[in-house]
């Protein structure tokens, strides 16, 4: 279960760097976290019209295999951010939809949002 402490840390958090990543998957036991995480980046890439940093990317699905062995059978929210050091994998007390959410801060300093699970998305512009 989240701890207070765990709220706390990740509200405090704001994007500084191009990428804030929020991902919701089931780990069964001998699941490829990172491929199905692989795929909701893309889904979500696809429908912003911009890909992550490759950087970002590769360093997030790098450290999700250990998540999957330590989270067997149950739904995981991944909370990244290459740019912050920020990988935070919270097993959950009960199964969610997978889904996929990456925040982007754009050039303008506006932020678009993309909420994907890998066959829709949709996206949404904060100025």
């Amino acid at each position: 279960m989240i701890t207070r402490a765990e709220i706390e840390k990740l509200s405090a958090l704001h994007v500084v760097e191009p990428d804030m990543l929020s991902l919701y998957l089931a780990a069964p036991p001998a699941a490829d976290l990172a491929a199905r995480a692989g795929e909701l980046i893309a889904a979500a890439e696809a429908t912003c019209g911009q890909p992550m940093a490759e950087q970002g990317r590769t360093w997030v699905l790098e450290r999700l295999p250990p998540c999957a062995r330590d989270c067997p059978g149950r739904t995981v929210a991944v909370f990244a951010c290459a740019g912050t050091g920020l990988l935070e994998v919270l097993p959950l007390p009960c199964p969610l939809p997978e889904r996929g959410v990456v925040s982007r801060v754009l050039e303008d300093g506006g932020e678009v949002t993309v909420i994907t699970d890998g066959s829709s998305s949709v996206a949404a512009r904060l100025s």
